[in-house]
């Protein structure tokens, strides 16, 4: 790969893995909300009795809040799957134009006299 190409390559890898590390930011906020929901709801059931259909409203709230909680923490572990294996091919990447750079070195000193 030409070392045009691979600083093309370069750019196009790290804002995808700058779009992950945002996607993750947003994730980990909504996650963030759920919990103090799931908190309100605690505070808010202490006080009721057992038998109310409001706490049994309350603990179905928390049963689907847990559900898309756990939702988002496996899109969560996704995304940084995502941005391992984006920091793999950076680094493979970097390598190879770094052997680029230096073979293009090398090559103008050798054949340019």
């Amino acid at each position: 790969m030409g070392i045009c190409m691979g600083t093309m390559r370069l750019l196009t890898l790290t804002a995808y893995k700058n779009q992950l590390q945002m996607r993750i930011q947003g994730v980990t906020e909504n996650l963030m909300g759920i919990q103090s929901q799931l908190d309100e709801l605690v505070t808010m059931g202490a006080d009721l009795d057992p038998d109310s259909d409001t706490l049994k409203d309350l603990k179905i709230k928390k049963e689907e809040l847990n559900l898309v909680e756990k939702k988002l923490e496996q899109m969560q572990k996704q995304f940084q799957a995502q941005i391992e294996a984006v920091n793999q091919e950076i680094n493979a990447c970097q390598q190879m134009l770094s052997n680029d750079i230096q073979s293009g070195i090398f090559g103008y000193s050798l054949g340019g006299r």
